[in-house]
């Protein structure tokens, strides 16, 4: 009973507390509203459950605002010379109650026209898909990757018209719309994302758009037979993540590579021994796909997807994110010039919410880019590339007295003739040429070379300085360094031998080698025949002979001259035959 009394004296004290609010309001001790549809008090009292419940955000329900997009600035404008980086911030605020959840996509749409354009491209489909190959100046490049030289690759050594089976990516590639997750590789080298069998009742002729085939969401890497006589090769390899390789290796010698990236790009590239054939790219809905008669040649890379996989100009640093209330965020628009001609550039930034008001905000892009050079200066990584170029690391021995070169490589990505004007190093030990301007087309490269040569041994560093015409008026300067050490110093005695021999018989003869000097000297020996009696000098090494029948050379090759048994007449045969233990040799002709 005392437990039913206490249930009932909090109910009414609930019942009555609304009452008590109000009157302390009078007061102007505590404020508060009374929620809709129910007897519960939204509490201005931080001790409150309520309250701090919509302090939480976790309070939804009428009387609260949802999330509320406000996105700064709604457009960009922007200049850039070709070569040039650049970001812009992008504020993306929430006045509302509730958390925002967001998405930003970037779509471009529009370019100055790029020349030449090879028709090795498509036109975008009506879902934005194209394809482009290695031809095109915007288009993939070939890079063959070695899949059987990464880690967690498997291995299949197959036959004629044979297939993987499902073959797990480990994340969803998207294709056309459509998610998957596995893949099937066929030895004929083409892979579907549904079909499990060998065979296909298409041609090329009716491909790409067959709603009938038997292999659907595939990529036909190639439209033809794989002579399979031994035995085909196919590899597979997934980062789990966001990117799958195929690589198929017909007869063991014929190569083909299928790429998937997870922002929908998909590269085929070709390799050694392929010939020109057809391959094609189908979804089987009987709208969506290409075909690509004789595309195939060694080295050709051709990508298809969709328009976001594209975008190599402009991009974000964040691509989804989730804001609290009355809290902001900065993401960032990235601008990269490298390689762009000159002209207007223009794209749409959408950034999509949970807003219900205001679902899509769209930042118009507007790029004017200036046609430039740009400089790219190269050397191998094994020698210090890019921080310094390093003569310890391109020599294994660097002496004082060198001289030592070492060769870099100068590349105008940009779309404008580099001019370098001037070359110079303020560290003496360091020197390299220059008596004119140097001058780079576009997409075009040359070697220039720096010589170290040190009197002393020791510790050298320097600064190469490159001036150029860049639009930026930057030069570039890049580290140099070096240690040269005490060189080794031979001594050769005697450094002649003279004597008198006579025939047949031998001298030998002690050639002291020495080394005064502090470092460690290697050497190797050699002769060479500068003169015998009766021989041109001119023909060292070779025996002279003259219209004689007998060489002067020894009395074994005094017989066989006049026996003339190499010149035996046509129709005659010839044949020898040597005694090693009497040191006979016997020779006949008949």
């Amino acid at each position: 009973m005392l437990r039913k009394c206490s249930l009932s004296l909090l109910l009414c004290l609930l019942l009555f507390t609304p009452l008590f609010a109000e009157e302390a309001s009078t007061a102007g001790e505590v404020t508060g509203t009374t929620g809709v549809g129910s007897n519960e008090l939204i509490s201005a009292d931080p001790a409150s459950s309520n309250a701090q419940a919509v302090e939480n955000g976790r309070w939804s329900g009428p009387g609260r605002d949802q999330p509320t997009i406000e996105v700064q600035p709604n457009a960009i404008e922007i200049e850039m010379f070709t070569g040039d980086m650049d970001e812009v911030p992008i504020t993306i605020g929430n006045t509302g109650d509730e958390v925002l959840e967001f998405t930003v996509g970037v779509e471009v749409v529009g370019e100055p026209e790029r020349a030449p354009r090879r028709d090795n491209r498509s036109d975008p489909d009506d879902m934005g898909w194209e394809w482009r190959d290695n031809l095109e100046d915007d288009g993939p490049e070939f890079e063959w990757v070695d899949v059987r030289e990464l880690d967690g690759v498997r291995a299949f050594n197959m036959g004629d018209d044979q297939n993987t089976g499902a073959l797990q990516l480990g994340w969803t590639y998207t294709f056309w719309g459509r998610e998957f997750q596995t893949i099937y590789a066929n030895t004929d080298a083409w892979a579907s994302f549904t079909y499990t069998g060998n065979g296909y009742n298409i041609t090329p002729a009716g491909y790409p758009l067959a709603a009938n085939g038997n292999v659907r969401n595939a990529n036909f890497i190639n439209f033809m037979q794989v002579d399979h006589t031994q035995g085909t090769d196919v590899w597979f390899w997934s980062n789990g993540e966001d990117l799958a390789r195929i690589m198929w290796a017909g007869n063991h010698s014929t190569w083909f590579e299928l790429a998937l990236h997870g922002n929908g790009m998909a590269v085929m590239q070709y390799g050694e021994n392929v010939a020109a054939r057809a391959c094609g790219v189908n979804l089987g809905d009987g709208e969506h796909g290409w075909y690509f008669g004789n595309q195939i040649a060694n080295g050709r890379a051709i990508a298809f997807g969709p328009a976001g996989a594209w975008v190599s100009w402009i991009a974000v640093d964040q691509e989804a994110g989730e804001i609290g209330p009355d809290e902001e965020l900065d993401i960032f628009a990235i601008f990269d010039a490298t390689g762009l001609i000159g002209g207007d550039y223009a794209a749409e930034i959408t950034i999509n919410s949970n807003d219900p008001d205001n679902d899509a905000v769209v930042v118009d892009v507007a790029l004017t880019v200036t046609g430039a050079p740009s400089i790219l200066v190269e050397w191998g990584e094994d020698f210090g590339f890019p921080d310094v170029m390093d003569w310890n690391m391109l020599h294994p021995e660097v002496f004082s007295g060198g001289p030592y070169d070492f060769d870099f490589v100068v590349t105008n990505e940009g779309t404008d003739l580099l001019i370098i004007s001037d070359l110079f190093i303020e560290q003496a030990a360091f020197s390299i040429p220059f008596d004119a301007d140097v001058e780079i087309e576009p997409g075009e490269a040359t070697v220039l070379t720096v010589t170290f040569d040190s009197e002393e041994a020791g510790e050298y560093d320097g600064e190469l300085v490159i001036v150029w015409n860049d639009p930026n008026e930057e030069d570039v300067v890049i580290a140099l360094h070096a240690q040269s050490f005490a060189s080794p110093e031979i001594i050769v005695d005697p450094q002649a031998i003279e004597d008198e021999l006579l025939v047949g018989a031998e001298l030998e003869a002690s050639v002291l080698i020495a080394n005064s000097g502090e470092a460690d000297l290697n050497w190797t020996t050699n002769w060479e025949v500068l003169g015998v009696p009766g021989q041109d000098i001119n023909q060292r090494g070779v025996r002279s002979t003259d219209d004689s029948a007998g060489p002067r050379r020894d009395d074994f090759g005094d017989v066989l001259g006049q026996y003339v048994w190499n010149n035996a007449p046509v129709n005659r045969y010839k044949n020898c035959a040597y005694d090693i233990e009497n040191e006979i040799m016997w020779l006949a002709t008949y």
